[in-house]
């Protein structure tokens, strides 16, 4: 009788299941966890301190994979190549950039650092084997690990350092497999333990620029609730630099709220011709995560955004209380707006906490002799589910809107100066009254503004860029029209020089797919359900983007609302999961 070749004996999965339950098994997991996510590995301007917590993170991983597969294991530091700035899929590190604003060079950049891969041999089946892949940065702000009632947080638990443990689990079952019984994958199996994931994937990008590096199939992994995906959602970030004359200039705050909302606007316009069968929810998201000092991320749900009101010289006391109700019932009227369009965020339950909503309070405005401060909040998280988010950033524009016509003639509009990013806070972790940093004059002639925006395979990248680039001098175009203002009195400048990712879609028959599918069945985790795309971009569409003769699939343990989030977290349970899809693709692939 002929066996599926897309089955496994009913033993070997009750001898992966019964490896996996083992309390050393979730030993393994809770203490690689916190040893990773105890690395602070976000990428910062010190060049010599970025290097060095990445690597000490693959060190780590490095140690864990010669444990796990011993004289098995082939262990090779790749150096990120020396002509990767050359590649139009190269991203810029934004990180990097000096005091006066330029960039060093790529060679400078990536000096001394790399990629780590871990192999083990297949039993010379023909054709190319798989890799598995996850990266080891993190986005700002670093939050410490902490175990609470089985689940796992801090910074990287499920982005992605909580992949990287999946693949360190996979791995040792395999080494266990082969020494122990003798199974092994019918061909070679990589574990890629990338860098730099988070500002572009210039780590993956090296690899799949390396022709010396073949695989057949790879297997980014990513938080996809333990969905297999053969596409991904594309996208861009863009950095908006507003400028107005010093003296007599319009207020570029003002014009950053209204450029604001026009992208939100094109987002929609964008999201409405996104009709994709692998895309059913059209997961096309505008999230403007950062408003001069206010956000950590573009590709972060901005979560409070601090704004003034500017009390004009010489303004009796008795008119400057007048003002500020004006200036109240405007905030109000911005917030209801606000609401009306996108969800009264303090009327839903948060999901990471029961017990409260999921804003506690849509603003505070805390007293000031001199000018009246405005916090709005919102709640965090990465940009691709921004729609059961809540965005301070959106929020502020709304009310920025209201005010212009609520303050006084002599009154200026400007953003709050804002705190460093650990101290933006939302509401249920305020203690008193909110920051009061003074204002941020300079927000009143020049304004940055960076976010992203996702588009699905319906939609080229340079279309997209070219339509948020317009949206934004079409913005400041109408603010001075409708001001009768000259067209230059605002100057716009649109960049994308950060993450461009491309939307891609792969055949869902593929090798690897089918291999994906039939592991996860095996795992209980699929149960043919229709297919469809990550709604979020990662490096997978590097290697679709480099490698158009690779499989590419995305998969991985926990819930993509976490990632980047302040409540970022992953269970035991589902990392174990995670891994034993990723033994079984192993020991299918190439069957």
């Amino acid at each position: 009788m002929k066996t599926d070749p897309l089955e496994l004996p009913h033993q070997l999965v009750a001898t992966v299941r019964g490896m996996l339950a083992e309390e050393a098994a979730r030993q393994l997991v809770r203490d690689a966890l916190r040893e990773l996510v105890d690395i602070n590995s976000v990428s910062g301007p010190d060049l010599a301190q970025t290097a060095a917590r990445e690597q000490a993170a693959l060190q780590a991983i490095e140690d864990r994979a010669i444990g796990a597969l011993g004289s098995d294991c082939m262990l090779r530091r790749v150096p990120i190549l020396l002509e990767i700035d050359r590649l139009q899929e190269y991203t810029l590190p934004a990180y990097a950039r000096r005091a006066d604003g330029s960039l060093p060079p790529s060679g400078e950049v990536y000096a001394g650092r790399y990629n780590l891969l871990v192999a083990m041999p297949g039993a010379g089946a023909q054709g190319e084997g798989i890799a598995f892949n996850a990266h080891v940065d993190v986005v700002a702000p670093y939050l410490l690990f902490r175990e609470d009632r089985g689940r796992l947080s801090g910074r990287g638990t499920v982005d992605d350092k909580g992949q990287c443990v999946a693949m360190l689990a996979a791995a040792t079952v395999l080494g266990r497999l082969r020494g122990g019984i003798g199974v092994v994958p019918p061909r070679d199996v990589s574990f890629q333990f990338v860098i730099d994931e988070e500002i572009g994937g210039n780590g993956s990008l090296s690899l799949a620029a390396d022709r010396g590096l073949g695989c057949g199939c790879v297997c980014v992994c990513e938080a996809t609730d333990l969905n297999v995906h053969p596409a991904n959602r594309g996208a861009t970030w863009y950095r908006i630099e507003i400028e107005t004359a010093p003296e007599g200039g319009p207020n570029a705050a003002l014009v950053g709220a209204y450029v604001l909302l026009e992208l939100r606007a094109e987002g929609d316009r964008i999201k409405a011709e996104s009709e994709h069968p692998l895309f059913p929810d059209r997961p096309v998201q505008t999230c403007n995560g950062v408003v001069g000092g206010w956000g950590p991320h573009p590709s972060r749900v901005c979560p409070v955004v601090g704004l003034c009101v500017i009390r004009a010289k010489g303004v009796r006391e008795a008119d400057w209380k007048e003002e500020m109700k004006g200036i109240d019932a405007a905030c109000r009227r911005g917030v209801q707006r606000y609401c009306e369009r996108h969800g009264d965020a303090t009327h839903e339950p948060d999901p990471d906490h029961p017990t409260r909503t999921k804003v506690p309070r849509h603003s505070d405005t805390p007293p000031h002799e001199h000018s009246m401060f405005i916090a709005l909040y919102g709640k965090s998280g990465h940009m691709g589910k921004i729609d059961v988010l809540d965005c301070a950033a959106t929020k502020a524009a709304y009310v920025m809107v209201e005010l212009e016509g609520a303050v006084a003639a002599e009154s200026e509009i400007a953003l709050a100066e804002a705190p460093p990013h650990e101290r933006q806070l939302p509401p249920a972790e305020v203690a008193g009254a909110p920051f009061v940093c003074g204002p941020d004059r300079d927000s009143l002639h020049r304004l940055v503004m960076e976010g992203g925006q996702g588009f699905v395979p319906t939609h080229s990248i340079r279309e997209v860029q070219e339509r948020i680039a317009s949206a934004a001098s079409r913005a400041a175009r109408s603010f001075c029209e409708a001001r009768g203002l000259d067209s230059d009195a605002v100057r716009v400048k649109t960049t994308f020089e950060r993450l461009h990712n491309n939307a891609f879609e792969r055949p869902a028959d593929s090798e690897g797919m089918r291999a994906a599918l039939a592991a996860a069945r095996l795992a209980g985790v699929y149960h043919g359900e229709p297919l469809c795309g990550f709604g979020v971009s990662c490096d997978a569409r590097l290697f679709a983007d480099m490698r158009p003769e690779m499989d590419v699939v995305t998969f991985g343990p926990g819930q993509l609302r976490y990632a980047h989030s302040d409540e970022e977290s992953i269970t035991i349970e589902e990392i174990l999961k995670g891994a034993e899809v990723l033994v079984y693709m192993a020991l299918l692939y190439g069957r």
